[in-house]
């Protein structure tokens, strides 16, 4: 398994200093994942932004970083550390709370795959209020909804007529969306039935009674045939 660091601001080992860092999610992530955990020494000359870029190479997944630290304002030059991080193939989660509002932060020029901010301080909104930036978004925008619409509507058709052969209901072509799909049971679907089609490697959720199938860009007609051949066997 390929390693993963996830880089923070340093702790001093008390609360206090932990408790805006993402360390011990982190450490969970980590954990499963089977990865490693590094975090960044305090440098002797206060250089955070030299220290971190230091410490960033291919094998480093994710940056999990503050644009500056929370306790005593030392400051990270974000802009080098995402061109650093595309170097190296690193994914950058930038954490912008002390910084959104009251210091410049252009995503266009730092690049971060995500963007994260509590907006309680310099973004002047209540507190539980947050706002989070996903690079992942330009490729929806690169996709477009129109494609994304036309390319999923070939399978939930499929699915549709699937349904109808086994005597399965759902809504009209004219009166449904293209990008994910409904099953509706006569009798209602036995219990356990959600689990039972995960444990075949078929995933679908069950909402208010219905089976809803909500293929992706990657599903294919292959995907939609095996979903009627395990529920055949299940039903």
């Amino acid at each position: 398994m390929p390693r993963i660091a996830f880089r923070s601001a340093p702790n001093h080992g008390t609360k206090e200093s932990r408790s805006n860092d993402p360390v011990r999610p982190a450490n969970a992530l980590a954990a499963a994942a089977g990865a490693a955990l590094e975090t960044v020494p305090e440098p002797g000359d206060g250089d955070w932004t030299a220290a971190v870029l230091e410490r960033l190479r291919p094998e480093v997944a994710i940056a999990a970083l503050p644009a500056c630290r929370w306790f005593d304002g030392a400051a990270l030059d974000s802009e080098a550390v995402g061109a650093r991080c595309r170097e190296t193939g690193t994914a950058l989660v930038l954490d912008a709370t002390q910084a959104a509002g009251a210091m410049p932060l252009d995503v266009g020029r730092i690049q971060p795959d995500f963007l994260i901010a509590a907006a309680y301080k310099w973004l002047l909104c209540p507190y539980t209020l947050a706002f989070l930036y996903a690079a992942a978004l330009r490729q929806l925008e690169a996709w477009t909804p129109v494609a994304i619409s036309e390319t999923l509507r070939p399978l939930t058709e499929a699915v549709a007529a699937g349904a109808a052969e086994r005597g399965l209901t759902v809504p009209t072509a004219r009166h449904r969306v293209d990008h994910f799909i409904g099953l509706r049971a006569p009798r209602g679907w036995p219990d356990g039935l959600r689990q039972a089609l995960a444990a075949e490697n078929v995933h679908a959720s069950l909402r208010v009674g219905t089976l809803r199938i909500s293929p992706h860009l990657f599903s294919t007609d292959d995907d939609v045939a095996r979903l009627f051949q395990v529920l055949d066997r299940l039903l």
